[in-house]
């Protein structure tokens, strides 16, 4: 991870550990019911999506052609199995950032202080400069010396538990 994306992902900090979006939260909710096996408001919501608009139609409109129900709905029943494989992946995504954002707070509030103090304060309380060297008591060189070192230190445990993973 280089530093511009380790920025990118302090900037985000807050927002991934406290995610209260809620097509996430009704994610969770379907997948919920669905694994209890009471999966009718989701089968409901992917049939106003996804199904044929007649399901018993006599032919094709318009081409006098039969069509062939027990095909139809064997592809929408595989396309309800691809449609929850997917919501699944998507809420694995979320708790998979969600449990990056918790690694890097703990090893941001880990440092050393000053170091970890201003890096809450920037990235998590998102305070701006000034309020941070008024409250800490520090100079402007300071605060900046103190940010780099910072920054390459949190770079360095993440790299660390990068190669201890591999």
């Amino acid at each position: 991870m280089d530093n511009k994306e380790l920025i990118e992902r302090l900037k985000n900090l807050y927002a991934d550990l406290y995610s209260t979006e809620p097509e996430a939260e009704a994610l969770f909710q379907e997948l919920c019911h669905l694994y209890k096996g009471n999966n009718e408001n989701l089968m409901d919501e992917y049939a106003k999506l996804f199904a044929p608009v007649k399901t018993t139609p006599e032919s094709v409109p318009g081409s006098g052609n039969p069509v062939d129900m027990t095909q139809l709905m064997i592809d929408f029943s595989e396309g309800y199995s691809e449609f929850v494989t997917r919501l699944e992946g998507t809420y694995r995504d979320v708790l998979k950032r969600r449990k990056s954002a918790v690694d890097l707070f703990s090893k941001m509030v880990s440092l050393p202080f000053p170091e970890a103090r201003i890096l809450f304060m920037t990235y998590y309380k998102k305070m701006d400069q000034e309020q941070i060297l008024k409250s800490l008591f520090i100079s402007r060189s300071t605060y900046y010396r103190s940010k780099k070192a910072a920054l390459g230190s949190l770079q360095r445990m993440i790299d660390k538990g990068e190669q201890s993973a591999i």
